[in-house]
């Protein structure tokens, strides 16, 4: 039992409802938390949005279509098929290998001399998966859902109008920034930034939100959350981790190992490294679609669907 007399500090919430904070946020009682200057800390870093995460996604990509519209589809392409934001502005209407409300791949290209000639660097648009895999066999299968579709439609249909409107100055962009150019890597990672405040600041006013709120707001994540969160979704449609790292297009396993138990042995990890190799590399990127189909589309998926 505490003897200290603790203050509590108060919110108001959207209804007009005073709700406490935690006590032991900021609190008299002296709680130490990690730094967060330390972002390169692996501890640190969240990989995914914990076991909320279903609800979290929706919310978190409705606040996008409020926030920054332009970037809605994008985020889907990272969170439901785990691109690297390098990955994702590269992506022209070429690359969108599209059979509406049914499939979606995307191709995965150094499209940077065609995107970005007017930046002088380039390194936050490298799409990192080439560094490993011919362009020709870098491709993604997008984990698809009423929700994703309906940011695609939404997002086309917005590239069909500003191309229209001659706002864009290269009818191959995706995604642009205010300019009509094709949106750079720090672009995109400061719109992606300004949803996340909001994001934040919305949840915390949300009665009943504290857990989820507390959990996000006192780690370090960026962009590449999307892969965290693509993986999660692989890991509960019960794929192995040979299965993840195809289905990720990784060529090493300890990458999909990062987010498994740690408690796999040295052992295992060289025999799914050998079975890793022996794959077939046309099959990075993919999903088996018996499993597609069982565990994804009639099951995982039903929790991602848009709430109206």
């Amino acid at each position: 039992m505490l003897n200290e007399d603790i203050d509590f500090n108060y919110y108001q919430d959207q209804k007009g409802n005073w709700l406490k904070y935690s006590p032991f946020q900021s609190s008299s009682l002296g709680t130490k938390y990690p730094s967060r200057t330390h972002n390169n800390n692996k501890f640190m870093k969240l990989k995914d949005f914990g076991p909320n995460r279903n609800k979290l996604v929706i919310e978190f990509l409705e606040e996008a279509k409020d926030v920054a519209p332009e970037i809605a589809f994008a985020l889907c392409l990272q969170f439901f098929g785990g691109l690297r934001r390098g990955e994702v502005v590269n992506i022209t209407r070429a690359d969108l290998d599209v059979k509406f409300r049914k499939s979606l791949s995307v191709q995965i290209r150094d499209n940077r001399s065609i995107l970005f000639s007017h930046l002088k660097d380039t390194s936050a648009e490298n799409p990192k998966r080439l560094n490993y895999l011919e362009t020709h066999l870098a491709k993604q299968m997008i984990l698809d859902s009423d929700l994703l579709w309906d940011y695609y439609e939404a997002h086309m249909k917005d590239l069909d109008i500003k191309l229209k409107t001659g706002f864009l100055k290269n009818p191959m962009v995706v995604f642009y920034d205010k300019n009509g150019m094709a949106m750079s890597g720090r672009v995109y990672e400061k719109r992606f930034k300004k949803v996340k405040r909001s994001f934040l600041s919305k949840l915390a006013k949300s009665a009943g939100r504290e857990d989820d709120y507390m959990f996000l707001k006192d780690s370090y994540w960026s962009t590449h959350i999307g892969r965290g969160i693509f993986t999660s979704f692989l890991l509960d449609m019960d794929l192995s981790i040979l299965q993840i790292a195809i289905a990720r297009g990784d060529t090493n396993i300890e990458s999909a190992l990062d987010y498994v138990d740690g408690k796999t042995t040295i052992h295992y990890i060289d025999g799914l490294q050998n079975e890793l190799h022996n794959a077939p590399i046309e099959d990075f990127g993919s999903i088996d679609q018996t499993i597609y189909k069982n565990k994804w589309l009639n099951g995982v998926a039903t929790g991602v669907r848009k709430t109206r």
